[in-house]
């Protein structure tokens, strides 16, 4: 939750009207019989990380892209608390089983098939 341009995707989409119900966690850690354990811990460590969340210690590697794009949050939330909360929001609902660790599927799948064909065409 370091990464200020990832954080920024997540802002522009709640700006732009998205629910955050809508939002996917997708793994982070693949578990295996071998490595339950580890993924486990690792996902122990990525919900507490998440539950502490503030986008002002998030950063981008050019200090001119951090300060603008911490503003456009600020202003956007008015206070990074605002935005703090609603992103501890989004992952706190998240049950350690459907959190960060892969099973043997995907998570998701593209649909509709015509999605596809537009991508194709794009």
């Amino acid at each position: 939750a370091n990464r200020l341009w990832c954080v920024v995707e997540l802002f522009c989409f709640l700006k732009n009207g998205g629910d955050i119900d809508r939002v996917t966690v997708l793994p982070v850690v693949e578990a295996s019989n071998d490595t339950d354990e580890a993924a486990a811990d690792a996902t122990r460590a990525l919900q507490r990380e998440l539950g502490r969340f503030r986008v002002e210690r998030a950063r981008c590697s050019q200090e001119r892209d951090t300060q603008k794009l911490l503003g456009c949050i600020e202003a956007g939330f008015g206070k990074y608390e605002s935005f703090n909360q609603v992103v501890r929001r989004i992952f706190s609902g998240r049950s350690s089983s459907g959190f960060g660790v892969a099973g043997l599927r995907m998570p998701f799948e593209l649909e509709p098939p015509a999605m596809d064909e537009q991508l194709r065409h794009a």
